[in-house]
C-alpha cells in the first residue's frame, strides 16, 4: 500500500516492512520472516509496481528469523550499513558466567 509520496507498506497485518523509494534505489526497513518474505515483501513489491531488484539497503530494527538474510542472498542488498559503521545501539549483555549472582533466597 502506498502510504505517502515515496513510502510504501508491505507485509502482514501484525508485522510490517516499509519501503522508501529514492532515485538511487529502494531502502527496505525490516524484512519479516524468512518463510514469508517471498510472498509478503517480494510479492508486495510486484503488486505495487516496485522492482525488488532495486533494493539497495535493508535496515533491520529487529530481524524476524532470517528475512533480511534471504533478501541479501537473493538480491544482494547490503544489510544495515549504519550498524556496521556505528556498532550496536546498546552493548551486548554479558554472558551468564560473567553476570553477577542473582538474589539469595532464604531457606526454611
Amino acid at each position: 500500500m502506498k502510504v505517502f509520496d515515496n513510502l510504501y507498506f508491505v507485509g502482514q497485518t501484525g508485522f510490517s516492512a516499509w519501503a522508501v523509494t529514492t532515485s538511487a534505489g529502494i531502502i527496505l526497513i525490516d524484512a519479516l520472516w524468512n518463510y514469508s518474505v517471498e510472498d509478503e515483501v517480494v510479492g508486495g513489491f510486484e503488486k505495487l509496481g516496485l522492482d525488488p531488484g532495486a533494493i539497495r539497503y535493508v535496515v533491520v530494527s529487529h530481524d524476524h528469523a532470517g528475512g533480511a538474510s534471504y533478501l541479501q542472498s537473493r538480491f544482494g542488498a547490503p544489510r544495515d550499513p549504519l550498524r556496521r559503521r556505528l556498532g550496536p545501539a546498546r552493548p551486548r549483555p554479558r554472558p551468564v558466567a560473567e553476570a553477577p549472582p542473582g538474589p539469595r533466597r532464604h531457606r526454611r
